[in-house]
């Protein structure tokens, strides 16, 4: 999406449930949009138990959905090209 000429970033929410389901969001997510890691990972309310990560691959960011099981917001670290 383009607002005034910047790109702007495109965020995706993945519910609590199944690491199999949450990384298929993700993946599919990625894939859709052109994104490339490395990807940002954080809690949609701050809690305790999850700390935004940037994750640089997709072991990391496996990792992290299965650490965190609240809804998370991902988003690319770098805008995605044309």
């Amino acid at each position: 999406m383009v607002r005034g000429g910047d790109e702007v970033p495109v965020m995706v929410s993945i519910a609590p449930g199944r690491l199999v389901d949450r990384s298929h969001v993700l993946f599919r997510a990625m894939m859709a949009n052109g994104w490339t890691y490395p990807v940002l990972l954080q809690p949609l309310e701050r809690r305790r138990c999850a700390e935004p990560r940037q994750v640089e691959n997709a072991a990391a960011a496996l990792r992290y959905l299965d650490e965190t099981p609240v809804p998370v917001l991902a988003q690319p670290v770098r805008t995605p090209r044309p």
